[in-house]
């Protein structure tokens, strides 16, 4: 009984309950990342978060001293991984990936920042 409740739940073993989110962005100056629940302080771009896959629908910010950034959120699709607990005949997996959020996958696994400077005049002083 355990082992068929296991193997049901395909998409939360293979894949786990959280997404990564690679963040890429041209500046050199370090930014500050917020997500729903954590804040990633003076970290430099390219950087990677992770993200519970049930809040892939979140947005997610990023500033800096001298860069307005554009708020984004990853989005999220159906994992395909799903479609082994639907072959299984897994209804008790799918229900397990549903609770966990394994149940989906980021849209969006990369994401190139878009960004203005803040004060052209700052900029230049």
């Amino acid at each position: 009984m355990t082992s068929t409740l296991l193997l049901s739940s395909c998409a939360t073993i293979f894949t786990g309950n959280r997404a990564s989110i690679n963040i890429n962005g041209q500046q050199d100056e370090p930014v500050n990342i917020t997500t729903y629940d954590s804040t990633y302080q003076q970290v430099k771009l390219p950087y990677i978060v992770k993200i519970y896959k049930k809040k892939l629908k979140e947005k997610i910010s990023v500033t800096s001293e001298h860069y307005k950034y554009q708020d984004f959120i990853p989005g999220r699709k159906m994992n395909p991984w799903i479609f082994g607990n639907i072959a299984l005949g897994g209804v008790i997996g799918v229900a397990i990936d549903a609770l966990t959020g394994a149940f989906y996958d980021a849209e969006n696994k990369t994401v190139n920042l878009q960004y203005t400077p803040k004060n052209t005049n700052q900029m230049n002083d």
